[in-house]
């Protein structure tokens, strides 16, 4: 299955303060109280779309503002990436659902 539609919608502005970033963050934690603290940290700069990976969309700031939440959970033994993508990026998201499309604030399946 797949789907030519544009799926994620980028804010083209030149300022560098209000342009959103497409974030996705994946994680691998083995133990339960920081994996929990990393997905309620997560939690509130994004969507959850699979049990470690999260696809958040922020602005610069906001971004630096949650390396710094996510870093402050981690541990030697865990496993972090981050990805950050811009307009430029092929973008394409699958679901056995259906189409995903990206709002600035919610995720429409």
């Amino acid at each position: 299955m797949s789907y030519d539609e544009e799926v994620f919608d980028f804010s083209l502005k030149t300022d560098d303060n209000t342009r959103q970033y497409l974030i996705v963050v994946v994680y691998d934690i083995p133990d339960n109280k920081r994996r929990n603290r990393m997905a309620k940290t997560l939690k509130s700069y994004g969507l959850r779309v699979q049990k470690s990976v999260f696809e958040c969309m922020l602005t610069n700031k906001l971004y630096q503002r949650m390396i710094l939440a996510a870093e402050k959970i981690l541990a030697e033994e865990d496993y972090l990436r981050i990805y950050k993508l811009s307009a430029r990026a092929d973008i394409r998201a699958y679901s056995p659902l259906g189409l995903l499309e990206f709002d600035e604030d919610y995720v429409i399946i």
